[in-house]
């Protein structure tokens, strides 16, 4: 049986555009999102939910080449929601699924331009990433004191923080570990950002680089990491924005 690549997310927005592109190519993938298509080759899995993980998981048939992991919620959400899904949950999803991985594999982690407002210092990202039960984790994390757009922000700057452990972890088997960090595109997602980040933050992000990106713009990126033209890069946050950050430096500059 050839290698597949797990897509999470799958079924809309950038994790959709990933797995057409995968397929077009000829690649075998098995896609995941929180309701299965099966018509569309994608299985259920419930993020917030370690039961639902461990059965999704089990239920996959190695090897696996590489992982997109893409599923997210926006910060409309519950803040205990949004921590499940967007930080324990993947690295729940990660981990359970790492022995399935192929020697030489790729998994492919997509953060935010968001992560960049969380001030939590290293100490304190630390100390959580070092807690592997949820419940415990959940008060490290505040979840019952911050609303959902600020548990979104940490989230993604929690993956951000782990990504050089988990690059850590996979340098035996030489499975790499990388993140792409978009700022707004254009899914069915961000409306839910409008409403959790504000809409004038976002309106402002579009009309410094003229446009937000289309899914297919992230997934070109995603797709590059999967494959072995990335062979050399490793343990790296690439920022796919369109140009958006480095205007906001040279002014504060």
């Amino acid at each position: 049986m050839s290698a597949q690549i797990v897509i999470t997310g799958a079924a809309s927005g950038i994790g959709a555009a990933v797995l057409s592109s995968l397929k077009a190519s000829g690649q075998q993938c098995l896609g995941i999102d929180r309701l299965a298509q099966p018509d569309a080759g994608i299985v259920a899995c419930d993020l917030a939910d370690p039961d639902s993980i461990r059965a999704c998981v089990g239920a996959i048939v190695g090897p696996v080449a590489g992982v997109a992991h893409i599923a997210g919620v926006s910060g409309t959400l519950d803040a205990e929601t949004v921590m499940r899904v967007n930080y324990l949950g993947a690295r729940r999803f990660i981990d359970t699924v790492l022995p399935k991985v192929s020697d030489g594999g790729s998994i492919v982690l997509v953060c935010s331009l968001a992560a960049r407002r969380c001030t939590w210092d290293v100490a304190r990202l630390r100390a959580v990433l070092a807690i592997t039960d949820w419940s415990d984790a959940l008060i490290g994390l505040g979840a019952a004191t911050i609303g959902g757009g600020e548990a979104y922000e940490v989230s993604k700057r929690l993956l951000l923080a782990w990504l050089p452990y988990a690059t850590a972890a996979g340098s035996e088997r030489r499975i790499r570990f990388n993140a792409i960090t978009p700022g707004p595109v254009e899914t069915p997602l961000l409306p839910g950002f409008r409403e959790s980040m504000g809409a004038e933050r976002i309106e402002a992000a579009r009309n410094l680089v003229g446009r937000h990106a289309r899914a297919e713009e992230i997934a070109t990126a995603i797709l590059f990491l999967l494959g072995p033209a990335s062979s050399w890069i490793n343990g790296t946050e690439i920022v796919a924005d369109g140009g958006l950050t480095a205007p906001r430096e040279a002014a504060a500059a």
